[in-house]
């Protein structure tokens, strides 16, 4: 049978001894080590090594739009009205209570925009929310979405906020089969502050600035793009938050041991227990497992035998000479 998350936090729970064997865990004990769960888990996420894929995915762009942005939202697929409350069907991992706007979903003709309110039901595939402070206009909308808070929705809807956009390409979705064209330069603050020109239009955009807010990444396509093409990112796969600990765990081969210890290492002050000699270790090596997937080996320049050397000739580490 699969672990869900509830499996690793009480295996954590049980390595510090502050848990026993058999036993149900507390649910205020499960409460306290989900919060740190889901630290270990953002923690993780800023961090390259323990990505544990990198995604192309591909999205629309908005002709002079600027900028778009990029951010955790959940695509609403259908909309269930009942006795005043709205049923929303998307993956998503909101719990009870979680605040969430809602933006363009439809039923039945109308809009029902809801803003920052509350959850009365979550599930993986569904969320429900109250219909008391709803806003329900009288045309359609696309793209219906919804976000944790009080939003706002990012043009490009993503599983989870990227930490660092790693590459992109212009997809010139006019041409049989589409074509990437690469945008080459990921630029930084500094060269966008020096732009002189930032309205500049075109339909081939050759720079892109990430600015990196929270809880949206903006993305500063440059010139301005001014045709609906689309835009392909690469961005990396983290472990997700938390919202439901009956949830099943799924999550590549490394990933269950080093969170189940790494845990254990940080409930062990709230729970206030001594930390184990040989924890602290064992955590260690079952993150490594992790890290070592992503260790890329360096590239080593040599003029030894095969290669070009240069004008001033070499060292032949053989002879010493």
């Amino acid at each position: 049978m699969a672990d869900t998350w509830l499996d690793i936090v009480t295996d954590a729970l049980l390595e510090i001894n502050a848990q026993a064997p058999g036993e149900p865990v507390d649910p205020a004990a499960q409460a306290i080590a989900q919060r740190r769960l889901n630290r270990i888990i953002d923690s993780w996420a800023a961090r390259r090594a323990y990505a544990h894929a990198e995604v192309f995915t591909q999205y629309n762009l908005i002709p002079n739009l600027q900028p778009h942005s990029i951010g955790q939202a959940f695509s609403i697929t259908a909309t269930a009205l009942t006795n005043n409350v709205a049923t929303f069907t998307a993956a998503n991992n909101f719990a009870v209570g979680d605040p969430v706007t809602v933006s363009g979903s439809t039923n039945g003709g109308g809009i029902f925009n809801v803003q920052n309110v509350p959850v009365i039901q979550a599930s993986i595939g569904s969320f429900q929310v109250s219909l008391f402070g709803a806003n329900v206009a009288s045309a359609p909308e696309l793209n219906a979405a919804a976000v944790l808070g009080p939003g706002p929705i990012p043009t490009f809807v993503s599983a989870d906020r990227p930490p660092r956009i790693d590459g992109a390409a212009l997809v010139l979705t006019d041409q049989t089969p589409n074509v990437d064209s690469p945008i080459l330069n990921i630029r930084d603050a500094d060269w966008w502050a020096n732009n002189r020109v930032k309205s500049l239009a075109t339909n081939v955009p050759t720079d892109l600035y990430p600015q990196y807010q929270a809880p949206l990444v903006n993305l500063f396509f440059w010139p301005v793009p001014n045709y609906a093409y689309a835009v392909r990112l690469r961005t990396r796969t983290v472990i997700q938050r938390v919202s439901d600990l009956t949830q099943v765990f799924l999550a590549p081969e490394g990933f269950n041991l080093a969170l189940t210890l790494s845990l254990a290492e940080l409930c062990c002050r709230p729970f206030g227990k001594p930390v184990p000699a040989d924890l602290a270790a064992a955590a260690r090596d079952a993150r490594a497992v992790i890290l070592r997937n992503n260790d890329k080996s360096p590239r080593v320049g040599s003029a030894d035998f095969g290669t070009q050397s240069n004008s001033r000739g070499g060292f032949n580490y053989y002879t010493g000479m």
